[in-house]
């Protein structure tokens, strides 16, 4: 990877801080004539100035791989008063530290030092980091370091098509990732050449690598990955990894989010019922989104004979069944299991919740 090298001295910025420094040496614009003590207004409480002086330096584009970049600011104090440095942060604590520099004084004629780090992990665009020193100076009590930056992650993955993030039950559907790997020579990542995914989806490449130049000198290599998700019986959200391995053995992981829906629905989905309350009746409608189908027959602990069940096939059936909720061990969720010929939903869940109060619907 491209090293950019660090000047020794970095861009200084605002105010020249020897000349300050020098100008309080001298005690300049202190002189005046002694007021008369019988007129002379309170004497003002000696504020802390608010001037913060500026050193920046750019370490220009970086490509990021979970490194930790690292600089070391210099300003000599060319002035006769001595500096001391009481305190020091990091701006972005988050990702960045300072070290407090060893010694006491910088004295007169000498260079001061302030170690700074930077923990970018992945990201990516322009970055300021902030790092401020508060010192004795009278004039200049605030020093303001700065790393300017511009991110490249070494490798990222782009989701290109996601249409098949919400997939009926049962079926199967696709989606496709673009991965790229940039590099800036001698060094930097070239195109991976193997996959490895969990047994739910499977990951192929769709073509050879492309490269590309970009305007600032970094070469990246792009290729585009398919992954064929397999049909899922269960309603729900999922989740499955698919690996990218690179040719010197590194392997990393994305996630390939997905959501199956059901291709029956119930309504209401639940009824609470009271023990109290005897043998009664509820009846649910199931409605199919794709074909028609037959209702086959409900079991549950809670219920008394076969109900009544629709015979013929529809888009749409009325379910009624008979429901003793004293069947109950006691209060809680008891389900009732809907069996159905539908080829991708042969059942469908309906929760009866029994409480010693007064029932009613859930819808």
């Amino acid at each position: 990877m491209m090293r950019r090298a660090i000047e020794p001295y970095p861009v200084r910025r605002g105010v020249d801080f020897a000349f300050v420094l020098a100008l309080a040496a001298s005690g300049c614009g202190t002189g005046g004539a002694e007021p008369n003590p019988r007129h002379a207004a309170p004497a003002p409480q000696p504020s802390r100035p608010s001037h913060v002086e500026t050193i920046a330096q750019d370490l220009g584009t970086i490509l990021t791989r979970g490194q930790t970049l690292r600089h070391e600011f210099a300003f000599p104090n060319r002035s006769a008063v001595p500096i001391r440095i009481l305190k020091l942060d990091a701006l972005t604590p988050c990702c960045s530290d300072v070290e407090m520099p060893a010694g006491a004084a910088i004295e007169p004629g000498g260079t001061g030092k302030v170690s700074v780090s930077f923990r970018p992990g992945w990201q990516s665009g322009r970055k300021r980091v902030e790092f401020r020193a508060v010192t004795d100076s009278v004039l200049v009590p605030d020093l303001l370091f700065a790393l300017d930056v511009v991110l490249v992650p070494e490798w990222e993955i782009q989701s290109v098509e996601t249409s098949g993030r919400q997939i009926p039950v049962g079926g199967a559907a696709t989606q496709t990732f673009r991965v790229i790997s940039r590099r800036a020579a001698p060094g930097g990542r070239p195109s991976p050449d193997r996959l490895s995914s969990s047994p739910a989806v499977e990951a192929r490449f769709l073509g050879p690598p492309q490269d590309r130049a970009r305007a600032d000198g970094i070469h990246e290599s792009v290729r585009e990955i398919e992954v064929a998700i397999r049909p899922v019986r269960d309603v729900g959200l999922h989740e499955e990894q698919v690996a990218i391995v690179w040719p010197d053995g590194d392997r990393k992981s994305f996630l390939v989010a997905y959501e199956t829906t059901a291709r029956l629905r119930i309504s209401p989905a639940s009824y609470v019922l009271s023990r109290s309350e005897g043998a009664t009746t509820r009846s649910a409608v199931l409605t199919s989104t794709d074909r028609p189908f037959r209702v086959l027959r409900a079991r549950g602990a809670m219920l008394q004979g076969p109900g009544s069940i629709p015979t013929r096939a529809e888009l749409r059936h009325v379910v009624t069944l008979a429901i003793d909720p004293g069947r109950a061990s006691g209060p809680g969720v008891s389900d009732v299991t809907i069996e159905t010929d539908h080829p991708d939903q042969p059942e469908i869940t309906l929760s009866l919740v029994v409480t010693p109060g007064p029932g009613k619907d859930q819808r």
